[in-house]
């Protein structure tokens, strides 16, 4: 019994002893021990540490960079500016895992093909080191990968990716640039994370920020997902000057030719500035107000959006006395009944309804949807849906007028519709048809067309008013801040559907 015991001890000894001398052997070879050990996390070791004692990997990361690869996080971001070494770190990320989990199969993809030769995998071939490479097995008509210890890479491109991602079993994948690809690109992905010879299944992306986009969501607000897997997603956050090793000059040339948005997107790394942006008047410190109580006598409507697999999305608009409106409350849920959908309406209370004049086209079934929520109870008005005039009366509720004082203002509460609104954008233009009309994206807009068929019907405020002022422009504004101060108490009684 001892002797087994003590067999198994000095096993377990002398596997270490070989680890660490091949470890200790590694450095000496190759004088590069301080750049490789500030890149390798010990989750990168293991029973299939496999790196070679004359392998010489040149790369010193930066701090943040060196936080991305200690992370034990399931998904990270690693979102920079321009310079800020998003594709670097990325590929060498790849090759370690690589390196240290023999059999692993990943992927390595980008939205086109061209971006994916010309700068990924260029980036890619050029940190793995000569003496490596020339041990391994490299398919190009494939673009396949294969390690001397049987890890394999595959590089993709991602635009027609949708059959090619269902029969893959993968132990990690890279998204570069992934601001260009789809959440739903994304998901995809992550289903495919199922290798099961490997101890570790994970996958990254590098982007530059693109807005309140699905990385937004994601990897910084994280207000979609469930509780128990916000901690699966890290952001690592590069803005071009903590590049150190960038020209001394790089990041001021850039300052003086770039327009401030451009340097806050690509320099600063700001989500909140991003191309095609739509509302860019729109400010949370102006337009997001905290819920209060909304008096009975104000006037209200409702918005109405309708999805199945996507989301349904209803917006409350109210409007008091002086005209200035308020999103107070929200709906936005997808895969749900009609009934169920109804049953939320009726919980708010009974208000005009102001719909996409489509629910009233019959649908595969027969029924127009306006026809199924009326054997509800409730009633669908068409509303104006010429997008261009909805865009532009948006505008004009969120500019602020004479005193400060935008049109709109929404409860902190409504989270859908905000995050919509920071996110909406315009479709680039194609390349010879600049002079067609602009249109906006058709994702992640339910709520804000809500808004639009709500904003359409040009609500009109009650005439009814019970807190005097002398007919000034100021006694306006005070009897405005004075009706808001009363609402917020309670003061005023409070109607039962808010």
């Amino acid at each position: 019994m001892n002797g087994g015991f003590n067999f198994l001890r000095m096993k377990c000894i002398l596997i270490l002893m070989k680890r660490m001398l091949l470890f200790t052997v590694f450095f000496i070879a190759t004088g590069k021990g301080y750049r490789l050990r500030h890149c390798l996390h010990p989750r990168h070791f293991g029973s299939g540490w496999s790196i070679m004692p004359e392998l010489d990997i040149d790369y010193k990361p930066l701090p943040i960079q060196k936080g991305f690869h200690e992370s034990a996080a399931l998904f990270r971001a690693y979102v920079g500016g321009f310079g800020s070494g998003k594709t670097l770190c990325g590929c060498q990320e790849a090759l370690m895992t690589c390196l240290s989990e023999p059999g692993v199969f990943g992927l390595i993809a980008r939205w086109t093909y061209p971006e994916l030769r010309d700068t990924t995998q260029r980036t890619f071939f050029e940190v793995m080191p000569k003496e490596l490479m020339d041990r391994c097995t490299y398919k190009k008509s494939e673009e396949h990968l294969v390690f001397p210890n049987g890890s394999e890479i595959l590089f993709r491109y991602l635009e027609n990716a949708e059959e090619m991602l269902k029969s893959l079993n993968l132990g990690f994948f890279y998204i570069d640039e992934a601001s260009e690809v789809t959440e739903e690109i994304f998901l995809a992905l992550l289903g495919r994370l199922r290798q099961t010879n490997i101890r570790w299944r994970r996958g990254w992306i590098t982007s530059n920020p693109n807005g309140h986009d699905w990385i937004y969501e994601r990897f910084v607000s994280k207000d979609s997902l469930a509780k128990e897997t916000k901690d699966n997603y890290e952001l690592f956050h590069a803005p071009t000057r903590e590049n150190i090793h960038l020209p001394e000059d790089y990041v001021q040339n850039l300052e003086r030719n770039y327009p401030i948005e451009w340097v806050r997107r690509y320099l600063e790394a700001s989500f909140d500035v991003f191309e095609g942006q739509i509302f860019t008047e729109f400010d949370s410190s102006l337009h997001v107000v905290d819920d209060f109580n909304v008096p009975a006598d104000w006037e209200r409507i409702a918005g109405f959006d309708y999805g199945l697999r996507n989301p349904t999305a209803i917006l409350w608009l109210v409007a008091d006395f002086d005209g200035y409106c308020y999103i107070v409350d929200e709906h936005y849920e997808k895969e749900m009944s009609v009934e169920d959908h109804a049953s939320a309406i009726k919980r708010r209370g009974d208000v005009p309804i102001f719909a996409d004049p489509a629910v009233q086209t019959r649908g595969p079934t027969g029924d127009a949807v306006a026809t199924l929520y009326a054997d509800q109870g409730i009633a669908l008005t068409p509303a104006n849906n010429d997008v261009d005039a909805g865009i532009n009366r948006i505008h004009e509720y969120l500019s602020p007028d004479q005193h400060g004082i935008p049109k709109l203002r929404i409860f902190k509460s409504c989270k859908h519709l905000i995050r919509e609104l920071q996110g909406y954008r315009w479709q680039p233009k194609k390349m010879g048809r600049e002079g067609e009309p602009e249109r906006p994206y058709k994702a992640n807009d339910h709520a804000v067309d809500a808004l639009r068929y709500a904003v359409m019907s040009r609500i009109q405020h009650p005439i009814h008013d019970t807190i005097e002022y002398d007919g000034s422009a100021e006694g306006r504004r005070k009897r405005h801040l004075a009706r808001l101060v009363k609402a917020s108490k309670g003061v005023i009684e409070e109607d039962g559907a808010w």
